[in-house]
């Protein structure tokens, strides 16, 4: 089986296993290494990187069959007038053959040709790492982005509870002159500016869950429930940042995919600059003729040489123009490769934050925990009657630290697919 043919089967069955994927139903709960297995499912980003895939590797095998062996027959029925001197001859020209071309020698114009298809197909194949790569960090994000979106809703639901019991013990403090009607529409105008909040937060709740769904490839499946990854546990000392930029450098997929496109772009100023030189072809032939008569051989062999004298400047416009490729390319490589290490850095320095800010929201969570027992225990003595506001303090602080783990497990993961390797929670690069 060819590879053409290979790269259409392929394509063919991630079509086929796309529309399955679509009617495949999310478990319940969701998890977040399942929806993280879901980024090998074909997906339009996916499905477009793999067949442009398959177009460079058909384009490998077109290249590599330019200078190959060629076979073929032809064959033709003819009547004719023949002149006088051969109407003994008859009427009837019939010819069949069977012939066989090769190139012998072309100065590296097909060895340059086949060479770039190559690593233009190496690119691509580092596209397709890419795009799985940044599938995985976009269902990651989705996946937070609903678990924030849950706490968020608890802490409104639970500041708004707790803002309509303010405003009723109002009005009862109003009725017997503890309160006055200005303190009554305070607690109310309060009661609905939370109570707008509950509802934001409540759709918020679905606007994320949609936006899971289309990650996943599940669009309008919108996932009830999502277990909580286990907690991130960051190392106590970060990797050095210059080994890590060096590391990006040297392993970073976008980065070593544009330093394939531009070995290909030189391979093609290569090629393109070998249309200077002549070539060299064998050729070999045999025929079957109904008429006898002189140039029509039953075999002949034959070695051509083609020596280009005038092009009128075709060449020229391409080697200039594969020049153009090659210099463009070289700007691409030098500003992603700055993009890169700027990148790094920045997830390097947000991580260096990030643990003190993570040691800040633990106290923080610790507190509300404590002030929390010792509100619900002032309340049963009918001491004070706080623990409203204490829950919601509490739910606060349980989505402050939600978010600082969440964003240390992302800027992880944002480091692990810019030095190249396989994403995975909260664990550092290697």
């Amino acid at each position: 089986m060819s590879r053409s043919v290979k790269c259409f089967a392929a394509l063919l069955a991630m079509a086929m296993t796309s529309t399955y994927a679509a009617e495949t139903t999310l478990p319940e709960p969701l998890t977040l290494d399942y929806a993280l297995s879901l980024a090998d499912e074909p997906h339009p980003q996916l499905l477009r990187a793999e067949a442009n895939l398959a177009a460079a590797l058909a384009n490998v095998d077109d290249q590599a069959g330019q200078s190959g062996l060629v076979l073929g027959a032809d064959a033709s029925a003819r009547w004719i007038e023949p002149p006088a001197a051969l109407s003994a001859l008859g009427n009837e020209d019939h010819r069949a053959r069977l012939y066989a071309r090769k190139r012998i020698f072309d100065f590296g114009r097909g060895t340059h040709q086949t060479a770039a298809a190559q690593a233009q197909a190496d690119a691509q194949r580092l596209q397709v790492i890419e795009v799985r790569s940044q599938r995985q960090l976009e269902i990651m994000e989705r996946y937070f982005a609903v678990l924030l979106a849950d706490l968020e809703f608890a802490h409104h639901n639970e500041n708004m509870a707790t803002a309509f019991i303010r405003y009723d013990r109002t009005r009862e403090r109003k009725d017997v002159g503890q309160n006055s009607e200005f303190d009554v529409t305070q607690n109310y105008s309060e009661s609905q500016h939370v109570r707008a909040q509950r509802y934001a937060a409540l759709y918020n709740q679905r606007a994320t869950r949609a936006q899971l769904a289309i990650a996943l490839n599940r669009p309008g499946q919108l996932s009830p429930k999502l277990t909580p990854p286990a907690a991130i546990q960051l190392p106590q000392n970060l990797p050095d940042v210059a080994e890590l930029q060096r590391q990006a450098q040297r392993d970073n997929p976008l980065l070593l995919a544009v330093r394939a496109q531009l070995q290909a772009a030189q391979e093609r100023r290569l090629a393109a600059r070998a249309h200077y030189f002549p070539t060299l072809d064998a050729e070999a032939e045999a025929g079957k003729y109904s008429r006898d008569i002189g140039g029509n051989d039953h075999w002949r062999a034959a070695v051509t040489l083609n020596i280009p004298l005038y092009q009128g400047g075709r060449v020229g416009a391409q080697v200039d123009s594969a020049n153009a490729d090659v210099r463009r390319l070289e700007a691409d490589l030098l500003e992603r490769e700055r993009a890169v290490a700027d990148a790094v850095l920045d997830c390097w320095l947000n991580l260096s934050k990030i643990k003190y800010q993570r040691d800040d929201a633990k106290a923080l969570l610790d507190y509300r925990g404590a002030y929390l027992d010792r509100s619900r225990t002032l309340y049963e003595q009918e001491v004070r009657a706080d623990l409203g506001d204490a829950m919601v303090e509490l739910t606060r602080a349980e989505l402050t630290i939600a978010q600082t783990d969440y964003r240390a497990a992302l800027l992880w993961a944002r480091l692990q697919a810019l030095t190249g390797q396989p994403t995975t929670t909260g664990k550092a690069p290697k």
